[in-house]
């Protein structure tokens, strides 16, 4: 985000207040003080896209974190169980172009695998069912009360 100035081109999490006496003033949401800025400085805009202590921060942390588990414990064992698949699937498929004497046999402990794997498929994709529900529920809009005051000395 930094890198790419991506929070000042796409984002509208500012704050712009002008008409104000020359000063430090404090921003505060939910009457918590998330930064503090002079007069001349909220009246050009000040962003609060990077800003570590805004409640929509700490929502956005929480929704990546949470994403980040389930890659961690649900997609990423569910990706090597469709990547074991595949490679059975060649193993197979070569033996079958190859006329290979076992193919029966092969196809037998093919067959006994796809089995084995479905309920593990199935169990990782209700967990996965379970974190995407934490992540809509954590991803719900909150709305906020913001307050410029001046900043306590």
């Amino acid at each position: 985000m930094k890198l790419t100035n991506a929070g000042h081109r796409f984002s509208v999490d500012a704050v712009a207040v002008k008409k104000k006496k020359p000063g430090k003033y404090d921003v505060k949401i939910d009457g918590q003080t998330v930064a503090s800025h002079a007069a001349g400085q909220l009246a050009v805009g000040v962003e609060l896209e990077g800003n570590e202590k805004t409640p929509e921060y700490q929502q956005a942390l929480k929704v990546a974190m949470l994403n980040k588990q389930r890659n961690d414990q649900v997609m990423h064992p569910l990706r090597d169980l469709w990547g074991q698949r595949k490679g059975r699937i060649h193993n197979l498929n070569k033996a079958k172009n190859a006329s290979a004497p076992n193919i029966e046999e092969l196809q037998a402990a093919f067959d006994q695998s796809e089995t084995e794997m479905k309920p593990k498929v199935d169990d990782l994709l209700g967990k996965a069912k379970q974190f995407e529900d934490q992540i809509y529920q954590a991803n719900q809009p909150v709305s906020h009360h913001y307050e410029i005051a001046p900043a306590a000395k």
